[in-house]
């Protein structure tokens, strides 16, 4: 099994910015004015912009040119039920980071 060890900046409740160990920029992330409001994503020199429903729950990744990259759909509980596209997002349901390794999703409040 193989572990890497991801650093996270946060602006206020926002996720900004993850480096890994070494201090280099993994991604970074602009947000909207609202708490879990991502906007676009910046990863392996790549923009990719959010697309959300009115849960606030990222649907879809989209390209700079415009192209859909990645799906996501969820069940009423937030359970991903199907998804497409291969890009990493650390967001989802009602736009909160999932953390995998305890199966559970961050929530503000």
């Amino acid at each position: 099994m193989s572990t890497a060890t991801s650093i996270y900046a946060y602006d206020g409740d926002n996720l900004i910015e993850e480096t890994n160990s070494s201090c280099g920029v993994v991604a970074r992330y602009a947000q909207g004015q609202n708490i879990d409001e991502p906007l676009a994503m910046l990863r392996s020199g790549a923009t990719s912009y959010y697309h959300a429903d009115g849960l606030g729950s990222v649907t879809s990744l989209s390209s700079a040119a415009g192209s859909v990259a990645n799906t996501y759909t969820y069940d009423s509980f937030g359970k991903l039920t199907n998804s497409t596209g291969s890009l990493v997002n650390a967001f989802r349901y009602t736009a909160r980071e999932s953390d995998s390794a305890l199966f559970r999703w961050g929530f503000s409040g």
